[in-house]
């Protein structure tokens, strides 16, 4: 994760925040293997295998940190996703998406989902069990529009309005991002 002044980077060492100018290490926090690192108001959320952290910008020493629930239907390797905009904190673990308010920390929502794939200013998109694509309002949990595509999405990322996805072994898709409107398809099977 980048800013202006910094660069934020999730290793096996721990989470380092290095100059992007330079590469020289700033400071490291040690916490076993930190994934998804967000920057919100100089504070930096990420997760681990079993807890989520927020960590100041500067120095890097842990502010707050939750312990997640044991997940036994899946594997060690499978680690909770997080997101952060605005005043959210938002993570996928042991089947449900969460919504905590990022001062507080209370948990404001809460649904079902596989996994979170990505989080916009008002939208937090999520792959349903089934492999359906979801977009949830961020403010309250409210899902807006669900699609389904027999060979599943990947990757999916706000632009403009849309909400653009790889969909299945063969295609880009467009949806609007807040009515889930197909907008357009590209092919990107051999024959285009």
């Amino acid at each position: 994760m980048r800013t202006s002044e910094t660069l934020v980077v999730p290793t096996e060492l721990g989470l380092l925040e290095v100059s992007p100018e330079t590469g020289a290490m700033r400071w490291i926090n040690r916490t076993k293997a930190p994934r998804w690192p967000g920057i919100v108001d100089h504070l930096v959320y990420f997760a681990s295998e079993r807890e989520i952290f927020e960590v100041p910008l500067l120095g890097g020493a842990e502010l707050w940190s939750q312990r997640l629930k044991d997940d036994k239907a899946n594997p060690p390797w499978f680690r909770p996703k997080l997101g952060v905009a605005g005043n959210r904190i938002v993570y996928s673990h042991a089947g449900q998406l969460t919504a905590l308010d990022r001062v507080s920390k209370r948990r404001v929502w809460q649904t079902e989902c596989s996994e979170l794939l990505n989080i916009g200013e008002e939208i937090v998109l999520a792959r349903l069990e089934g492999g359906a694509l979801a977009a949830f309002e961020l403010a309250d949990g409210r899902m807006l529009w669900q699609v389904r595509d027999p060979n599943g999405f990947d990757s999916p990322v706000f632009s403009e309005g849309l909400v653009v996805v790889h969909a299945g072994f063969d295609a880009a898709r467009a949806y609007d991002a807040r009515t889930g409107v197909e907008r357009w398809v590209l092919g990107l099977g051999p024959a285009q």
